[in-house]
């Protein structure tokens, strides 16, 4: 038994061809190979979303289970998370950082003068020299396997440093689209949507890359599928509990002052900051009950006093 794989694309003579392909096993391995086959056999069918393709009652993969009601429809798992980045990507912060990474390296890759002044930027800066190793310009994004623009945004956070002394030198200079760029990178929106973005899609591109070896089979890519999710919803819950423990306002410490106004009189101005602190604190939670012996037990043993707070029989 095998399954059905087919795909198309337009060749430089702009015709469309398509590449048909079977899965199988042979000896417990999988295989995907060019075979002619006998259609009595097939088990499976897997095509991209393309309505010719996975169209429910015209598609081919439906005209095919007519004749073959065996051979089981799936949609490519790697195209179904490619388009689940797409999606999650409308988000207007998500698409003018992208918009902007693309802009930006475009300006640089692009532009002769800007390039050498790039490099010569990065030839001072030791640090994104070694985390880049051999490379000397920034990457542009890919138009249509997104879980590969993790390596773009990863090369854009080593060489933010680079990027932005380059874009405000040449902003100096007289460049104005340098200019204009070195706002737009130097934005809180940009950059907090830039770093989530690389830490989410830095756990996705492998995901996709497993997806696409050819031992890879459903069972095993639902699991690393349940991983990802895990990891990434522990990685959410992190950012907001540091999101929770932010400060909103210092109005908790501005209401102590009216605590240090009634404990700190004129008539107590000498008084130390630890004593003030603790008559603070004893003035701020007065409904707090307190272990009277239990304090002068711990007051008692902390050194040998002349007056003797602990009996000893």
């Amino acid at each position: 038994m095998f399954s059905l794989i087919a795909d198309e694309a337009t060749d430089c003579a702009a015709m469309a061809q398509m590449a048909l392909c079977v899965r199988y096993l042979k000896d417990s391995e999988i295989r995907e190979e060019f075979l002619g086959v006998q259609m009595d056999y097939i088990r499976g069918q897997g095509y991209d979303g393309a309505s010719k393709m996975s169209g429910l009652y015209r598609g081919v993969q439906a005209r095919i289970r007519q004749q073959y009601p065996e051979a089981v429809y799936t949609h490519c798992k790697a195209h179904c998370l490619n388009l689940a980045i797409i999606h999650a990507s409308k988000c207007t912060y998500v698409r003018n950082m992208m918009a902007t990474v693309q802009t930006v390296a475009f300006a640089f890759n692009m532009s002769a003068k800007r390039l050498l002044k790039f490099q010569e930027t990065l030839g001072c800066d030791p640090t994104s020299r070694e985390e880049m190793e051999e490379r000397q310009k920034l990457q542009s994004s890919c138009e249509t396997r997104w879980a590969a623009r993790a390596d773009a945004f990863h090369t854009f956070l080593c060489l933010y440093r680079t990027v932005v002394t380059s874009l405000e030198d040449l902003g100096a200079n007289g460049d104005t689209k340098a200019a204009a760029n070195s706002l737009s990178v130097l934005q809180f929106d940009f950059i907090i949507t830039l770093v989530t973005a690389e830490h989410v899609l830095a756990a996705v591109v492998e995901l996709s890359t497993m997806l696409q070896q050819k031992a890879c089979h459903l069972l095993r890519a639902a699991t690393e599928t349940r991983v990802i999710i895990a990891t990434l919803k522990a990685s959410k819950m992190k950012c907001l509990a540091l999101l929770m423990v932010v400060p909103v306002s210092t109005a908790t410490a501005e209401r102590s002052f009216s605590t240090m106004r009634r404990v700190k009189s004129y008539l107590r101005s000498t008084m130390t900051t630890e004593r003030l602190s603790g008559l603070g604190l004893l003035n701020i939670y007065q409904e707090k009950k307190l272990d009277a012996e239990r304090i002068v037990d711990m007051f008692a043993a902390k050194k040998e006093r002349r007056l003797a707070l602990i009996f000893k029989v």
